[in-house]
């Protein structure tokens, strides 16, 4: 991962890595940990609550703007079946992903999302919104990695109805701090 020291981008130390097998072991877990938030944004888009709340720890919690915290997977669980039934279709991408070993079995994450949600209600216009997913990863005894925090902030959102953005969100990545403190 990459930082800003001294005004200068410079590689993260995360730890001394002995032999070519647990180099390649880091890499596969930081492909795993690419996936677990494909995983999570995949299940969102297929309207299954199930899926979105197996990628958690059954401790693991989610907030985002306007959501205070959820903790526990099967509030989880229950939290997107309510949310994902009032939609229609959706779909999310994730990418520039940077992954920070805090250990062999903990990982902090940010990740870019753009999301387009359409709902059910008529009413309700479809909605755009952008901005990153900051999260933190825990490798468990069957080698899986599941995410034990998940925060969304917006660099700006804005539905259908909105020309040009009123009542949208949005700068909410600004100030932010890097590493990502999930949750603040």
């Amino acid at each position: 991962m990459k930082i800003v020291s001294d005004g200068r981008m410079t590689s993260v130390n995360e730890g001394a890595i002995d032999g070519a097998a647990e180099r390649i072991a880091r890499l596969e877990d930081r492909i795993r940990i690419e996936e677990l938030l494909a995983h999570y944004a995949r299940c969102v888009d297929t309207q299954d609550a199930a899926g979105v709340a197996a990628a958690f720890l059954p401790d693991g919690c989610i907030c985002g703007p306007n959501l205070q915290p959820v903790v526990g997977s099967e509030r989880i669980h229950k939290l997107y079946r309510r949310l994902l039934s009032a939609m229609k279709s959706s779909l999310h991408l994730v990418g520039s992903q940077q992954v920070l070993f805090e250990s062999p079995d903990c990982a902090v994450v940010h990740a870019a999302f753009y999301a387009w949600d359409s709902y059910l209600d008529e009413a309700d216009p479809d909605c755009y919104s952008f901005g990153f997913y900051e999260a933190k990863a825990l490798k468990e005894e069957d080698g899986e990695w599941r995410l034990s925090a998940l925060s969304i902030h917006f660099a700006g959102q804005l539905d259908s109805s909105s020309v040009p953005y009123p009542g949208g969100r949005a700068c909410e990545q600004f100030g932010r701090p890097w590493p990502p403190t999930v949750f603040e």
